[in-house]
Protein backbone atom coordinates (compact mmCIF):
# COMPACT_ATOMS: atom_id res chain seq x y z
CA UNK A 1 0.00 0.00 0.00
CA UNK A 2 1.29 3.54 -1.38
CA UNK A 3 0.98 5.82 1.34
CA UNK A 4 2.67 9.18 2.52
CA UNK A 5 2.21 12.02 4.31
CA UNK A 6 1.73 15.65 3.37
CA UNK A 7 2.80 19.13 5.25
CA UNK A 8 -0.26 21.53 4.51
CA UNK A 9 0.63 24.94 3.91
CA UNK A 10 -1.17 27.75 4.53
CA UNK A 11 -3.10 27.56 0.54
CA UNK A 12 -4.10 24.15 1.69
CA UNK A 13 -6.11 24.98 4.92
CA UNK A 14 -9.54 24.70 2.60
CA UNK A 15 -8.96 21.21 2.08
CA UNK A 16 -8.54 20.36 5.72
CA UNK A 17 -11.89 22.62 6.52
CA UNK A 18 -13.48 20.57 3.99
CA UNK A 19 -12.35 17.35 5.27
CA UNK A 20 -13.68 18.42 8.55
CA UNK A 21 -17.15 19.24 7.01
CA UNK A 22 -17.64 15.38 5.92
CA UNK A 23 -15.60 14.02 8.52
CA UNK A 24 -17.01 15.23 11.79
CA UNK A 25 -20.62 16.37 10.32
CA UNK A 26 -21.88 13.32 11.83
CA UNK A 27 -20.82 13.79 15.15
CA UNK A 28 -22.00 17.27 14.75
CA UNK A 29 -25.67 16.24 14.41
CA UNK A 30 -25.24 13.94 17.12
CA UNK A 31 -23.95 15.97 20.13
CA UNK A 32 -24.60 19.43 18.59
CA UNK A 33 -21.42 20.54 20.00
CA UNK A 34 -20.49 23.94 18.53
CA UNK A 35 -17.46 24.55 20.41
CA UNK A 36 -14.62 21.63 20.08
CA UNK A 37 -16.06 19.74 17.08
CA UNK A 38 -13.83 20.66 14.05
CA UNK A 39 -16.57 20.59 11.70
CA UNK A 40 -17.26 24.47 13.28
CA UNK A 41 -13.56 25.13 12.29
CA UNK A 42 -13.44 28.40 10.35
CA UNK A 43 -10.49 29.07 8.11
CA UNK A 44 -9.23 31.55 10.40
CA UNK A 45 -9.20 29.41 13.44
CA UNK A 46 -7.28 27.06 11.06
CA UNK A 47 -4.77 29.43 10.15
CA UNK A 48 -4.34 30.23 13.72
CA UNK A 49 -3.76 27.14 14.42
CA UNK A 50 -1.13 25.99 11.88
CA UNK A 51 0.57 29.14 12.88
CA UNK A 52 1.23 28.00 16.68
CA UNK A 53 4.62 27.07 17.13
CA UNK A 54 5.44 23.23 17.05
CA UNK A 55 2.15 23.14 15.30
CA UNK A 56 1.30 21.55 12.11
CA UNK A 57 -1.44 19.75 9.72
CA UNK A 58 -0.89 16.62 7.42
CA UNK A 59 -2.95 14.87 5.05
CA UNK A 60 -2.47 11.10 4.73
CA UNK A 61 -2.53 10.03 1.44
CA UNK A 62 -3.23 6.01 0.13
CA UNK A 63 -2.36 5.90 -3.72
CA UNK A 64 -2.14 9.56 -4.17
CA UNK A 65 -5.59 9.99 -2.39
CA UNK A 66 -6.35 12.40 0.02
CA UNK A 67 -7.88 9.76 2.68
CA UNK A 68 -7.38 11.56 6.01
CA UNK A 69 -5.17 13.99 7.81
CA UNK A 70 -4.19 14.85 11.40
CA UNK A 71 -3.12 17.94 13.09
CA UNK A 72 0.17 16.97 15.25
CA UNK A 73 1.58 19.31 18.18
CA UNK A 74 4.76 18.77 19.69
CA UNK A 75 6.32 20.07 22.48
CA UNK A 76 9.92 22.46 21.45
CA UNK A 77 12.29 19.02 21.81
CA UNK A 78 9.91 17.13 19.44
CA UNK A 79 9.90 14.48 22.08
CA UNK A 80 5.65 14.80 23.13
CA UNK A 81 3.48 14.61 20.54
CA UNK A 82 -0.68 15.22 20.44
CA UNK A 83 -2.71 13.81 17.65
CA UNK A 84 -5.82 16.01 17.19
CA UNK A 85 -8.23 15.72 15.66
CA UNK A 86 -7.19 12.63 13.37
CA UNK A 87 -9.54 11.73 10.84
CA UNK A 88 -10.60 9.63 7.96
CA UNK A 89 -12.80 10.63 5.20
CA UNK A 90 -16.16 8.58 5.26
CA UNK A 91 -15.99 7.45 1.71
CA UNK A 92 -12.40 5.23 3.03
CA UNK A 93 -13.74 4.52 6.87
CA UNK A 94 -13.73 0.49 7.89
CA UNK A 95 -10.57 -0.40 6.06
CA UNK A 96 -7.82 -0.02 8.71
CA UNK A 97 -6.98 3.83 7.60
CA UNK A 98 -7.07 5.07 10.91
CA UNK A 99 -4.48 2.58 12.61
CA UNK A 100 -2.23 2.73 9.90
CA UNK A 101 -1.96 6.05 9.82
CA UNK A 102 -1.08 6.28 13.98
CA UNK A 103 1.28 3.62 13.00
CA UNK A 104 2.65 5.67 10.57
CA UNK A 105 2.48 8.52 12.30
CA UNK A 106 4.53 7.16 15.42
CA UNK A 107 7.10 5.72 12.77
CA UNK A 108 7.40 8.86 10.78
CA UNK A 109 8.44 11.33 13.85
CA UNK A 110 10.93 8.87 15.45
CA UNK A 111 12.08 11.65 18.10
CA UNK A 112 8.41 11.81 19.87
CA UNK A 113 8.13 8.66 22.70
CA UNK A 114 5.11 10.23 24.42
CA UNK A 115 1.88 10.28 22.43
CA UNK A 116 -0.95 11.44 23.04
CA UNK A 117 -4.74 12.35 22.20
CA UNK A 118 -8.07 12.29 22.99
CA UNK A 119 -11.53 11.17 21.73
CA UNK A 120 -15.77 10.87 22.61
CA UNK A 121 -15.97 8.32 25.50
CA UNK A 122 -19.68 7.83 23.58
CA UNK A 123 -18.03 6.71 20.52
CA UNK A 124 -16.99 2.99 21.34
CA UNK A 125 -15.82 2.52 17.54
CA UNK A 126 -12.78 5.78 17.82
CA UNK A 127 -12.41 4.77 21.64
CA UNK A 128 -11.30 0.28 20.52
CA UNK A 129 -9.85 2.11 17.73
CA UNK A 130 -6.93 3.96 19.92
CA UNK A 131 -6.54 1.11 22.40
CA UNK A 132 -6.02 -1.72 19.45
CA UNK A 133 -3.51 1.07 18.23
CA UNK A 134 -1.84 0.88 21.76
CA UNK A 135 -2.77 3.71 23.94
CA UNK A 136 -4.53 3.48 27.14
CA UNK A 137 -6.97 5.51 29.13
CA UNK A 138 -5.72 7.82 31.80
CA UNK A 139 -8.05 6.60 34.18
CA UNK A 140 -8.92 9.79 36.28
CA UNK A 141 -9.35 12.39 33.50
CA UNK A 142 -12.72 13.26 31.60
CA UNK A 143 -14.30 16.59 30.30
CA UNK A 144 -17.95 16.82 30.00
CA UNK A 145 -18.69 18.26 26.79
CA UNK A 146 -22.85 17.71 27.73
CA UNK A 147 -24.90 15.81 29.41
CA UNK A 148 -24.27 12.73 26.62
CA UNK A 149 -20.73 14.23 25.22
CA UNK A 150 -17.47 12.89 27.07
CA UNK A 151 -14.04 13.77 26.21
CA UNK A 152 -11.19 10.86 27.27
CA UNK A 153 -7.58 11.04 27.33
CA UNK A 154 -5.19 8.45 26.12
CA UNK A 155 -1.57 8.17 25.73
CA UNK A 156 1.19 5.94 24.16
CA UNK A 157 4.98 5.43 25.39
CA UNK A 158 7.03 4.47 22.82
Amino acid sequence: MENEFQLVDDQQLIIIQQMYKLAFKQLFEKYHDKYTNPYMETLETLRKKSEQPNSAYYLFHIHKKNVGMFRLTTDSSMSLGRISPLLILPDFQGHGYAQKMLKDVESQFPSIHHWSLDTIKEEKKLVSLYQKAGYTRLPNKEKTISGNMHIIYFTRDI
